[in-house]
């Protein structure tokens, strides 16, 4: 496998794809016996850290489920390509939703889903005014940034909050599904299954601050921040989102220095990070040379910005139910 995107120089990530020395040994020790066999129950097990999947509890509140690009077909040609879709909600939507799992109907094909509710109706209208399923363009033309609901990616095919936490469901709101998928030679579906999970006890609703590599975002109130995702396309080389403080202390929050779009999902900090209110969050990136090279047009230029978005709690937010909401 190529090295996992995130560098140790951010944040600790909670389920970070790294090995210590004592899981080398195990596979070592494995390997040597001519991986034939199991390891001997004197070998170490592969700590926690190791693992990619998170397992479901094993009871969970009913979920809610969404079918998302079930008209749309991946053409044979190379590459990553993205469309967005305006999806309507059930009558009776959990308000709260402490985790998504995605479902693929061809596994392989769709990289990543990034998620936003729609209030505004803008995405209805893009979804409505072009021909084909969906639309071309990413999901948040014209208002929040894509993320803002969190996104699920084959990498981790479920997103899970840290207990006591969520996201809410805002009223008489659209799904928009970001869909980033990858030709492969054959025309194949990019359909997925969305299933939102609402949480089984009282948490702590969270909030989106998004930024980008042309617009910063300043930290209005005391926050620890708990998952972060991006954006970015194929030029992108290398990428940090940073936490400035107002004494001008900085602290990367993620460190990406080998950008590659096919291996992004929403990152889940191992402990919650404080930002300070006044502190401003940045993007830095570089572009890969041999993209500089090519000339792009406004659009495609503005899409390539990379943006970022990281859910947070304020230290004020009280908590709230899943069955008595507090409505908004």
């Amino acid at each position: 496998m190529p090295p996992w995107l995130p560098s140790s120089s951010g944040a600790p990530l909670r389920h970070a794809r790294t090995l210590d020395s004592r899981d080398r040994q195990s596979l070592v020790d494995w390997l040597a016996r001519g991986a034939l066999s199991a390891p001997s129950s004197s070998a170490p097990a592969l700590s926690a850290s190791a693992l990619s999947v998170q397992m479901p509890p094993a009871e969970e509140p009913h979920p809610m489920s969404m079918t998302i690009a079930d008209e749309w077909s991946v053409n044979a040609d190379p590459g990553m390509i993205l469309r967005s879709f305006a999806v309507a909600q059930p009558e009776t939507p959990p308000l709260l939703v402490s985790a998504i799992e995605m479902a693929a109907e061809v596994p392989g094909v769709v990289h990543q889903v990034s998620l936003l509710w729609d209030t505004h109706g803008y995405g209805v209208r893009l979804d409505r005014g072009d021909p084909a399923p969906g639309y071309d363009a990413v999901g948040d033309i014209g208002f929040s940034a894509s993320g803002v609901a969190g996104s699920i990616s084959r990498l981790m095919p479920r997103f899970e909050l840290p207990a006591g936490y969520a996201l809410r469901i805002p009223d008489c709101a659209t799904l928009i599904a970001e869909v980033h998928a990858e030709g492969r030679g054959k025309v194949e579906s990019p359909t997925v299954t969305l299933k939102f999970f609402p949480p089984a006890s009282p948490v702590r609703v969270l909030s989106a601050i998004s930024f980008s590599g042309v617009r910063g975002a300043v930290v209005t109130a005391d926050c620890s921040a708990i998952a972060i995702s991006i954006r970015a396309g194929s030029r992108v080389q290398s990428l940090q989102a940073v936490s400035v403080d107002h004494t001008g202390i900085e602290r990367i929050l993620l460190d990406i220095p080998k950008w590659n779009e096919r291996f992004v999902e929403m990152w889940i900090f191992d402990s919650k990070q404080r930002l300070a209110a006044g502190s401003n969050l940045v993007v830095r990136s570089t572009i890969n040379a041999d993209a500089a090279q090519i000339p792009l047009d406004d659009h495609a230029a503005a899409m390539s910005i990379p943006t970022v978005v990281v859910l947070v709690a304020e230290d004020a937010t009280p908590l709230e139910s899943a069955c008595e909401p507090s409505r908004e």
